[in-house]
């Protein structure tokens, strides 16, 4: 996911690049992820030195990670967080996943017993800090 990219334009292009890619996946095929990221620059190739503001929340964006929804494909070369999709893909991706959830859930009990998360995670390989789908 991380491209070093060293100007604003070729992280403008790369993001663009991403978008373009959202708008051709297949989101009832494509791998799920929940992967840790920059909020702020989740594809890592923001220059964020170039324009360094006087801003004391400057150093706090640039370290301020967590969990993001990704997905990808053969089509796409790459992950695309969830929010570079065009709004009708990002609606077919939340059915997508509420079906998962409800598939899950119905998995959840065996032969009247209750099934512990590490029976479910053991389906999913893990990749990276999330879990991929």
């Amino acid at each position: 996911m991380t491209n070093n990219t060293k100007t604003r334009e070729a992280h403008d292009a790369y993001v663009a690049n991403r978008r373009e890619a959202g708008r051709v996946i297949d989101i009832e095929t494509c791998e799920i992820a929940c992967l840790r990221a920059n909020y702020f620059d989740p594809y890592g190739t923001d220059p964020w030195d170039d324009d360094r503001p006087d801003d004391p929340l400057y150093e706090q964006a640039r370290t301020y990670w967590g969990k993001c929804l990704f997905v990808r494909s053969e089509e796409s070369d790459g992950w695309i967080i969830a929010e570079d999709l065009p709004e009708e893909k990002w609606q077919v991706l939340e059915r997508r996943m509420e079906g998962e959830r409800k598939l899950w859930a119905r998995r959840k009990t065996v032969g009247g017993r209750m099934r512990g998360a590490s029976d479910v995670r053991s389906r999913y390989p893990r990749d990276g800090d999330g879990w991929v789908v």
